[in-house]
């Protein structure tokens, strides 16, 4: 099994719910909306990308050598990655049809049913809760946005400030099972057992 077909295995479900958000999202601003494999050719192209450490005019350039020329437009790729939804559009906070952002800090709540949706796949193949050996520890997601709801900042933590989400790994086959993003709603504890409770009883 390929690492492709083992991501399409795992993480279908959770892409198609994306896709729909961002397709809700351009289509409320009478662009194009995007299609399976054209959204797949996007997921590549956004982990393609982030192999390299180049301007994004030279890292297409590689790209399109790297493809034999099948790497998405640039501009079709930015179009898509600047309407990327973690859920529903009647969630955000639109003041005005032609708004194009709202305050993140009043709306992260709500991308914790797809952060369940992502892991669903895994749990259901990988969670054992008779024998299964399980490890708790927290991420820090990088980032030097300003809007960031919650901000963490640690010296223990590569990236230095941003996000945080507390995570849970079966120990035995190192494979991820669920991560929850740490909210100003939830303390860190409250975060960890609404975490725990996603997994099966």
């Amino acid at each position: 099994m390929t690492e492709v077909n083992l991501f399409c295995l795992l993480m279908t479900s959770a892409t198609e719910s994306i896709m729909e958000y961002t397709n809700e999202a351009m289509v409320s601003k009478r662009l194009q909306p995007t299609s399976p494999n054209e959204f797949r050719n996007f997921l590549g192209t956004m982990f393609l990308s982030s192999a390299f450490n180049l301007s994004p005019i030279t890292a297409w350039s590689m790209m399109a050598f790297l493809t034999d020329g099948k790497v998405m437009a640039r501009e079709r790729y930015v179009q898509i990655l600047t309407n990327l939804q973690g859920y529903e559009l009647s969630k955000r906070i639109i003041t005005t049809p032609s708004a194009t952002w709202c305050d993140q800090r009043n709306t992260l709540d709500n991308i914790h049913p797809l952060e369940k949706k992502i892991f669903d796949r895994s749990v259901e193949l990988f969670f054992d809760n008779q024998r299964g050996c399980f490890v708790l520890d927290d991420e820090l997601l990088g980032s030097k946005a300003g809007d960031i709801e919650s901000k963490t900042v640690s010296d223990r933590k590569s990236g230095g400030e941003g996000s945080t989400c507390d995570a849970i790994c079966d120990s035995f086959f190192q494979i991820l099972l669920g991560m929850r993003l740490r909210t100003l709603s939830d303390s860190q504890l409250e975060n960890v057992c609404k975490l725990l409770d996603t997994m099966p009883s």
